[in-house]
């Protein structure tokens, strides 16, 4: 669930119009509601009770889900050797957030399993408050409300000037319909795309980065950019249902692409969904771990775990990533946190919670 690394960096010109994309070579027509592979009760309480930014995420191969004995909703789990990893808060009405997640301690318990709450919001965090969780501040999630987003001022005036270089050497922004018809070469074009700017990252990067671009693609929306005749860069969107709004979920930029790609995408991606009425989006998790003794720590694992995040944030790139982000002055923030029950976290324990993140 630690979302796409980025690339890129550029917004006053005329805005680029979101064409639609060309469908070559049409192979099949698909539908939105053609999904016999998603179970049908998961996809219905996502579409009432998901706000989590990743919660569409969990209709991925690899979750289990628990269900309650009474109420709607479940919770989506991964199942490792000593651990249950629930991805994200219960997807449930939210006054039901405690009662429900005691309900699922009892149920790790029974199977004897630790149990670790992954990428939850302060909401969830202060309806369980009354449980022993040890807790990890993993970062923020930046929030665009669309309605009123504008990149203005002098924090995003990196945004809008590589928004219009791009702009102005022809770039084009066009959206892939995929349901209604299939363009196999396009998505050939993508897919190697995606091959070069994974290449183009560290071994590590590249563990931590697992694409999916057409699983559950019928939920999914396409944007690409157009340059001198090829697509250059990529963003595909996951919805949020319960929030009327979007996931950036994978920003893929050609190695060779110029600057402003990816500026150009989450711009105009925006532009078409506040045409459309939508309400938010967001670029994910955007990691800035933090850790604190009365969260559940000892002074030898505060030391441990921040030697750690140390290397991780040298291996992986975060820190760019957290910049890149900052820059579209999103205004509004929501913390995000990793919950583990009981208190304490082993090296067995954080081994496991990368393990779910590479899930993604």
């Amino acid at each position: 669930m630690l979302n796409r690394l980025l690339q890129g960096n550029n917004l006053d010109a005329e805005p680029t119009s979101i064409g639609e994309g060309v469908c070559l070579n049409p192979v099949s027509i698909t539908t939105v509601d053609s999904t016999p592979d998603i179970d049908s009760r998961v996809l219905n309480d996502l579409r009432t009770y998901g706000r989590n930014s990743f919660s569409s995420c969990l209709l991925y191969d690899g979750f289990k889900y628990y269900f309650p004995d009474e109420g709607n909703g479940f919770i989506a789990y991964l199942d490792y050797s000593s651990m249950f990893i629930a991805m994200g808060e219960p997807v449930c009405p939210r006054q039901n957030y405690g009662l429900f997640t005691e309900n699922f301690l009892d149920y790790c318990r029974r199977h004897k399993k630790l149990c670790a709450f992954v990428c939850v919001g302060e909401e969830f965090v202060s309806a369980t408050a009354h449980l022993s969780w040890t807790k990890i501040a993993l970062g923020e999630d930046m929030v665009f409300n669309i309605s009123e987003y504008a990149p203005t001022g002098d924090k995003a005036k990196k945004v809008r000037s590589a928004r219009n270089q791009i702009s102005k050497r022809g770039a084009q922004v066009k959206e892939y319909k995929r349901s209604l018809c299939i363009d196999r070469d396009l998505e050939f074009e993508l897919e190697r795309m995606t091959e070069r700017w994974l290449h183009s990252h560290s071994m590590f990067q590249m563990w931590l980065l697992r694409f999916d671009l057409f699983s559950i693609a019928e939920l999914k929306r396409y944007f690409y950019v157009e340059f001198e005749g090829k697509a250059v860069a990529l963003l595909t969107c996951i919805p949020i249902y319960a929030r009327n709004g979007y996931l950036f979920e994978d920003l893929i930029r050609d190695p060779i692409a110029p600057n402003g790609a990816t500026e150009l995408l989450i711009l105009e991606a925006l532009r078409n969904f506040r045409n459309e009425g939508l309400e938010m989006a967001t670029l994910g998790l955007s990691p800035k771990i933090e850790i604190r003794r009365e969260w559940g720590f000892s002074w030898w694992d505060v030391s441990l775990i921040r030697l750690g995040v140390k290397l991780v944030r040298k291996l992986s790139g975060f820190e760019t990533l957290y910049h890149y982000r900052k820059k579209f002055n999103t205004r509004h923030m929501e913390k995000v946190f990793l919950l583990k029950h009981p208190e304490g976290l082993g090296v067995r324990d954080i081994i496991d919670i990368l393990k779910s993140f590479n899930l993604f």
